[in-house]
């Protein structure tokens, strides 16, 4: 399937002749080499409450931000958003952006700086601030890679246990997500030599950092074929969940597990749990995350019905940074 992908030329924020290293979001949106230069304005966070017309046409200092506040930030457009990294990280996060966002909404060129070069700014708010955030995008194709093990008895049943193999710009992406997919691979060695009841499809998805373009690539071949299929049971009808193993291998963290569907499904995870005397946190706070939305590839498919466990081992230092490395 076809991608969005592209590269920072050039990414830095200046300031009174001061140059602080910044990260670029390439598909968040360009400014172009000379970059564009506007009144520093603060926001604690994108929420309506500071999304006002007092931003539009400067440039936006703060924190927390892309995918939830870029509907608000449609309605009064800032020149650019600098966003404030985590207190006491020392490198900087990286990240992507989406294309379908930037599409939907129109670009808004988008930098990520340190914690301590957010504060400096702070210092600063009602100057002239430039953010140059020049990026070279192009297309490229990206894939699923899937392996199949058919079920003995009760092969029309499917299960799906995936992970996305991709990283943000630049970084080794050891912890988000090869850990992941090595676990599925791992799994996929263990029940070629055990067998299974119903049939397992081993999945590592493309371009889940961009947006899950790898998940929705496949549940749009899931719904297309549904809909041109004559008989009653598709392709689809028969994928009964789906379980996505994001973000692991933390030598120092804590397992939490979010569903999307019915109870039973954390139910079970929780009698498993204590079945197991694994320590784990179901729809709780643990990792940040709750039952619902969590953005991962579990949930096109929740999206169109079917259900999905996720499961997350938080704690890694360095998540979308250099920091994620195997070590």
């Amino acid at each position: 399937f076809e991608v969005d992908t592209g590269n920072a030329v050039t990414e830095k924020v200046i300031l009174n002749g001061m140059e602080i290293q910044a990260k670029a979001l390439p598909l968040a949106g360009s400014t172009g080499p000379t970059g564009v230069m506007g009144e520093l304005c603060f926001a604690p966070s994108v929420v309506e409450e500071y999304i006002t017309s007092d931003i539009e046409g400067k440039i936006l200092l703060t924190q927390g931000y892309y995918r939830k506040g870029i509907e608000l930030l449609n309605e009064h457009r800032p020149l650019a958003v600098i966003n404030i990294g985590r207190a006491g990280a020392t490198k900087l996060t990286h990240g992507w952006g989406t294309s379908s966002l930037r599409d939907k909404y129109g670009p808004i060129p988008t930098v990520n700086i340190l914690y301590e070069d957010g504060l400096r700014l702070m210092d600063h708010v009602g100057s002239k601030a430039k953010v140059i955030a020049d990026i070279m995008e192009e297309k490229a194709m990206s894939q699923n890679v899937v392996g199949e093990l058919k079920g003995v008895e009760k092969s029309e049943e499917i299960i799906i246990i995936g992970g996305h193999y991709d990283s943000v710009p630049d970084e080794p992406g050891a912890a988000d997500n090869a850990a992941g997919t090595a676990i599925v691979m791992e799994l996929a060695r263990i029940y070629k030599k055990k067998g299974s009841k119903r049939t397992l499809r081993f999945m590592a998805w493309g371009c889940e950092e961009i947006g899950c373009k790898g998940s929705e690539y496949d549940v749009y071949r899931l719904v297309k074929e549904s809909k041109t299929k004559d008989d009653k049971t598709t392709e689809k009808d028969k994928v009964r969940l789906v379980i996505n193993v994001d973000v692991q291998g933390a030598r120092l963290g804590s397992n939490t597990s979010s569903a999307l569907g019915p109870s039973e499904l954390s139910a079970s995870v929780k009698l498993w749990a204590q079945e197991t005397g694994l320590l784990i946190t179901v729809g709780g706070n643990g990792g940040g995350i709750s039952n619902g939305i969590y953005s991962s590839d579990g949930t096109s498919y929740s999206a169109v019905g079917i259900p999905s466990l996720n499961f997350i081992r938080g704690g890694t230092k360095g998540i979308h940074s250099s920091w994620d490395t195997i070590e």
